[in-house]
């Protein structure tokens, strides 16, 4: 049985309805199937692989009336579907750099994106401990990788390839940190219906009112959002908490998820904040050097707010 049958994703009735209309779907397309860890294996390569993600389609689902999921599973097969027969499409022009390079873009994933990758496919920078950015195609109707044999057909760098595929992305989709109340506190937000919301970790110093003294605490629960508190004061303490509180909830309930964890970038470097627990008690670890910083705030601006 799949492990997002537990109460993280589904209650049992949910995951028996969810199932049902699974096996309904796939049945009356004549594919086999099974289901293990999240991942669904198919006895077709009409969708581009064998073995595809059903974490998004399972988080889509738990969103919307339950009414309506009948519907949604039919629509995410038939984009799959249509999505690799404009791949395939694509890829015969592919070769051609000039005339893909505006398609070119870096998308950022959670490491275990790669899990269920064949080796030397992608192309990929790490940008923290569970996130990578990734070298892609943005298409009309799908992001799909760049193939790790791409830059020497195009006789091009690893380097250049990333740093056109930013800024494509940066020119196509709009990063707006907007101001929003946590509790009684303040911290930014960027959240979009794109897919392109935690590029802002590639692009932090353009971005000068989410980056605080001492630094920013930082958080990408999905490919929609991201939340950002910079630090000017020993509130940040009290962020660092409530954050504890709500990253991990985001993270699950996606659609996209990324990292679950709260990171503190400072000097352009992303350092992981530990933290474990549930809704009512949260352990958290700060590393050495977040702990200096704090002594430092406290030294500097004393208690805060």
């Amino acid at each position: 049985m799949s492990s997002f049958s537990d109460n993280d994703y589904f209650t049992p009735e949910e995951y028996s309805q969810f199932m049902t209309l699974l096996d309904e779907y796939l049945g009356a397309q004549e594919i086999v199937y099974t289901v293990d860890d999240h991942i669904l294996t198919v006895s077709t390569d009409r969708y581009g692989s064998s073995r595809l993600g059903i974490i998004n389609l399972v988080q889509a689902c738990k969103q919307m009336p339950a009414d309506e999921w009948r519907e949604h599973i039919q629509l995410h097969f038939e984009q799959l579907e249509q999505s690799h027969n404009y791949m395939q499409e694509f890829s015969a022009r592919a070769h051609e750099y000039d005339k893909i390079k505006d398609l070119l873009g870096v998308r950022l994933y959670h490491n275990s994106f790669l899990d269920n990758v064949e080796e030397n496919t992608t192309l990929t920078k790490q940008v923290t401990e569970d996130i990578m950015a990734m070298l892609v195609f943005d298409l009309p109707n799908a992001v799909m990788s760049v193939d790790g044999e791409y830059p020497e057909i195009w006789n091009k760098t690893i380097d250049e390839l990333f740093t056109t595929g930013i800024a494509n992305i940066k020119n196509k989709y709009e990063l707006v940190p907007q101001q929003q109340e946590l509790g009684d506190k303040k911290r930014w937000s960027i959240h979009n219906e794109h897919l392109y919301s935690p590029n802002v970790l590639l692009d932090m110093d353009n971005y000068p009112e989410i980056i605080g003294t001492y630094g920013t605490i930082l958080a990408v629960p999905n490919r929609h959002l991201v939340l950002l508190y910079p630090i000017e004061s020993m509130e940040v303490i009290e962020i660092v908490n409530m954050f504890t509180r709500i990253v991990p909830h985001m993270n699950l309930q996606g659609p996209g998820s990324i990292s679950p964890c709260i990171y503190w970038h400072y000097n352009d470097v992303f350092t992981n904040i530990p933290f474990e627990g549930n809704d009512e008690e949260v352990g958290i670890y700060p590393p050495e050097n977040f702990v200096e910083i704090l002594n430092k705030i406290n030294n500097d601006v004393g208690e805060g707010d």
